[in-house]
C-alpha cells in the first residue's frame, strides 16, 4: 500500500503544476497500524493518537480541492492485490460522501489517479 501511495504523490506533484494547483492540496493521512511499529510503547501511543481524534477506518489521502459539488476528495489506498477495504473504511466513506465530499476506495495507483484526475477535470 505504501508504494502505491507514495507513486500517486509523486504523480501529483507534476500534475499539480499542469492544472495550476498548489502540491501541498493533496495530503496524506499517516496509518496508525503502519506507526506503531516505530513506538516504544505500542499501547501508550495508540492511547495518544485516540486522543488527538484517530478514528477506526480514516481514508489515506485527502485533496483539499472543491469540485463537482464536493468540498472535497478523500480515497483509501489499497494494493492491487492483496486487501480488502475494511467494514470501518466502507462506513467513514459513506459518512463522508454524506458530509459532501468526494470519496473513493481505490486499489492501486493508476485507480487513484484515474480518480483525481476525473474529480478534478469532472
Amino acid at each position: 500500500e505504501h508504494a502505491e501511495q507514495a507513486a500517486v504523490i509523486k504523480w501529483w506533484f507534476l500534475y499539480s503544476r499542469t492544472k495550476g494547483l498548489d502540491y501541498r492540496q493533496l495530503v496524506g493521512i499517516p496509518n496508525a497500524q503502519a506507526l506503531l511499529k516505530f513506538a516504544d510503547n505500542p499501547n501508550a501511543f495508540l492511547g495518544y493518537l485516540k486522543a488527538e481524534g484517530m478514528r477506526p477506518g480514516m481514508l489515506d489521502l485527502v485533496l483539499f480541492h472543491p469540485s463537482r459539488g464536493y468540498h472535497a476528495c478523500i480515497m483509501e489506498m489499497k494494493r492491487i492485490t492483496g486487501s480488502n477495504h475494511s467494514d470501518d473504511q466502507k462506513t467513514m466513506a459513506e459518512i463522508l460522501l454524506r458530509a459532501g465530499y468526494y470519496t473513493a476506495l481505490c486499489k492501486g495507483a493508476d485507480h487513484a489517479i484515474k480518480t483525481i484526475t476525473e474529480y478534478c477535470e469532472g
